[in-house]
């Protein structure tokens, strides 16, 4: 069975309309898996390796990391992460940027490889953390049932990784996980539970942009533990463009005074393509909560 779908979606900037037409072929939609898109389409999801100072951000490079200071700052910080910039560009995040520094937040950007384990472990606990990247859906214990969300960081798996956090690997911390030919450092809900403390994030708002972050509460519970408020995923697959164009969608709506609850109501499937992948962006904790 072949399935056309054509997606249109619109947005303004400046008053100018831009029409984006997309259009994705789907084979046996019934049995799809990420890992058959090809690599022009990028689903975010990490797939388990069976054997193992300016107001706006420079182009996509090897790594990023830069802070802005909003000018009516309430001396709150907006982590925007980026650990797939160099896949996916980093237009989405300098929208979000400029909504925030709007809203009173100081802005930390970090891209690619700056984005990895040793700043997950210990840099996290801001008002805001927007990560956007790849996850999967992880069997961690072995018994071929997957049951832990895991988030990629942008540092890349190597032989020496396990040796590097042999403390991390051995208590299943960390994941080697694959995202095409390349492997990346994940963390699981574990590395969360271990080094922050209840009350480390201050009511925060938890962003996970990326495929199944939200597929069950295991890595939203242990932020929400820490003291977070509100934790956002997809709760199945997400295409690049869908979970891009959503993000800016999401903080525009936050900017304006919606709630998450609303936020997650008004954005659903995001697109044509979340709706047939069964996608919808999904929140634990506080419905109510405001930036």
């Amino acid at each position: 069975m072949i399935i056309l779908f054509i997606e249109i979606m619109i947005f303004k900037k400046k008053q100018v309309t831009i029409f984006i037409v997309s259009v994705f072929l789907l084979l046996n939609i019934s049995s799809i898996q990420a890992e058959t898109f090809p690599t022009s389409i990028h689903i975010n999801e990490i797939t388990q390796n069976p054997e193992s100072q300016t107001n706006k951000p420079p182009e996509p490079s090897d790594t990023i990391n830069m802070s802005y200071s909003s000018s009516n700052s309430k001396g709150y910080t907006a982590l925007i992460l980026n650990p797939s910039d160099n896949i996916y560009g980093n237009h989405h995040c300098r929208m979000i940027i400029n909504k925030l520094l709007k809203r009173g937040f100081n802005i930390v950007y970090l891209s690619n490889e700056a984005v990895d384990l040793s700043f997950i472990k210990s840099n996290l606990a801001e008002e805001i953390v927007y990560i956007n990247t790849h996850a999967g859906y992880w069997d961690l214990n072995g018994d071929n049932i997957s049951d832990t969300v895991v988030i990629s960081t942008g540092e890349h798996w190597t032989n020496e990784t396990p040796q590097k956090y042999q403390f991390e690997y051995e208590n299943q911390m960390i994941v080697e996980g694959r995202v095409g030919d390349k492997s990346f450092v994940a963390f699981t809900p574990a590395l969360i539970e271990y080094y922050y403390s209840p009350g480390d994030f201050p009511n925060s708002l938890i962003y996970m942009a990326t495929c199944y972050a939200s597929y069950d509460n295991s890595m939203a519970q242990v932020f929400l533990d820490k003291g977070a408020s509100a934790y956002i995923g997809w709760n199945q697959n997400t295409v690049f463009w869908t979970n891009s164009i959503t993000s800016v969608r999401a903080f525009r709506l936050f900017s304006y005074g919606f709630k998450v609850n609303q936020v997650c109501n008004i954005i659903r499937s995001g697109g044509i393509i979340n709706f047939f992948l069964r996608s919808k962006l999904t929140y634990y904790g506080d419905g109510n909560h405001r930036i």
